[in-house]
């Protein structure tokens, strides 16, 4: 009991000081909806059990966000019974600066920062009403 009292509350700290910021949306479509089409099924990375396509897709997508900061995200989804997602993620800022604890009137220096995932997901009914995914 106290070992999964003490998990639940290291999981709740390590939640609180920033991995939801690792959660970036892939394209504008999902960006727009702040992630609450998760009954919409238009995306398997918000929901991949709801996902269901007649045909076979690849999706690419460039995006320049403030301050120069650039990503690109590739998607190809296939199969009709069992309908499987890959998709590749990055994004990038570069020339960012550095300031230190005292004000200064130049910065330290400057840096750059690159983000990339890699995400699959299958979706599939297993001979039952309801569809899972993963």
């Amino acid at each position: 009991m106290k070992t999964s009292f003490s998990f639940i509350i290291l999981i709740s700290f390590s939640w609180a000081i920033g991995l939801k910021g690792l959660i970036i949306p892939e394209n504008g479509h999902v960006l727009s909806m702040a992630s609450t089409g998760i009954a919409g099924g238009f995306s398997p990375g918000l929901n991949p059990a709801i996902h269901e396509s007649e045909h076979s897709y690849i999706q690419f997508s460039l995006n320049r966000w403030f301050a120069d900061i650039k990503g690109s995200h590739m998607a190809y989804q296939w199969g009709r019974v069992a309908p499987q997602t890959i998709s590749i993620q990055s994004w990038n800022a570069n020339d960012l600066e550095l300031w230190g604890e005292e004000p200064n009137s130049s910065p330290l220096g400057t840096f750059g920062v690159h983000y990339m995932s890699a995400a699959y997901s299958i979706s599939h009914n297993l001979n039952t009403p309801c569809r899972f995914g993963i």
